[in-house]
C-alpha cells in the first residue's frame, strides 16, 4: 500500500467514525463511540503496517517534538494561571472554584504524565 492509499483510507475511517459518533450520540448510545474507536485504532495500526512508502522522516519527527514541547509549556502555563485566577477569586465568583480546582489537578496530573513519560523515554534512549 502506498501514502495516497493509506490517506484515502484514514480519510474514510475518519468519515466512518465521525458519522457513527453522531448517530450515537443522538441516540444515547455511549458503547458503541467506545467500540468504534477501538476497531479504528485497530484497524489503522494494520493499515499503518502495511504502508511500504516513509510516511515520517527524522526531520518531521523533530519538529513534532518540538511543536508537542511548546504546546505542553503553554497549555501547562494557561491552565495553571486560570485556575490561580478562579481559585482567587473564590469569594467574588464562587461558582467557578470548583472549575478552578479542576484545571489545577489537570495541571499537576499532564506534568505527573510528561515526567513519566520523559524518565521511560530517557531511559529507553541509552
Amino acid at each position: 500500500m502506498n501514502e495516497k492509499q493509506f490517506r484515502n483510507w484514514r480519510t474514510s475511517i475518519a468519515i466512518i467514525l465521525a458519522m457513527i459518533f453522531g448517530v450515537s450520540i443522538t441516540q444515547g448510545n455511549l458503547l458503541l463511540p467506545v467500540i468504534t474507536i477501538i476497531t479504528a485504532t485497530i484497524i489503522m495500526i494494520i493499515l499503518k503496517r502495511r504502508v511500504t512508502d516513509v510516511l515520517v522522516d527524522e526531520r518531521i519527527q523533530k519538529i513534532s517534538g518540538k511543536a508537542a514541547q511548546k504546546t505542553l509549556q503553554l497549555e501547562t502555563i494557561a491552565m495553571a494561571a486560570a485556575s490561580i485566577v478562579l481559585i482567587a477569586l473564590r469569594d467574588t465568583l464562587p461558582q467557578y472554584t470548583q472549575t478552578g480546582y479542576t484545571l489545577s489537578y489537570t495541571t499537576c496530573g499532564l506534568l505527573l504524565v510528561y515526567s513519566m513519560f520523559y524518565k521511560h523515554m530517557a531511559k529507553n534512549e541509552d
